[in-house]
């Protein structure tokens, strides 16, 4: 009985975390600065209580097309005549941006993945240090 109610706990706290992470957000493609309406979904599941998390988007290829359309776009509108150091400065204000969610980013990954906090944490981390890199290294680069 101990283990069933142990593991009604721990569902319960999971349930709770999902409910959590995902409070008011829509989970749909961003392209081209708007959200795109999804259509077909798959469920991500929390693999320590085999429960769906939430229904993420499945990109059709009409959408992968439209994403690619946009970014090219968004390259030779915009990114093309940006300087290094522009970049740069863009890249590192997406980096603070993110920095500002890592108790968010760190839960998801927590309850997607069932890693505990700690290494969800160091994952996220390590994600931004490598943007970072990448934010710092543009600088030296001549763009070609």
């Amino acid at each position: 009985m101990a283990d069933r109610t142990r593991g009604d706990e721990i569902r319960q706290r999971h349930r709770q975390a999902h409910s959590n992470a995902l409070d008011d957000r829509t989970i749909a493609p961003w392209i081209d600065g708007e959200l795109v309406a999804p259509g077909d979904a798959t469920a991500t599941r929390d693999p320590v209580i085999d429960e769906p998390i939430v229904d993420v988007p499945i990109a059709d290829a009409t959408t992968v097309d439209r994403a690619v359309e946009a970014a090219w776009n968004a390259y030779e509108r915009i990114w093309a005549d940006t300087t290094p150091r522009e970049r740069s400065r863009l890249l590192f204000e997406w980096i603070d941006a993110l920095e500002a969610h890592l108790d968010e980013l760190t839960l998801l990954e927590s309850l997607d993945t069932g890693k505990p906090r700690a290494h969800a944490r160091a994952e996220v981390e390590g994600a931004l240090e490598t943007l970072e890199y990448y934010a710092s290294v543009i600088r030296a680069q001549s763009g070609e």
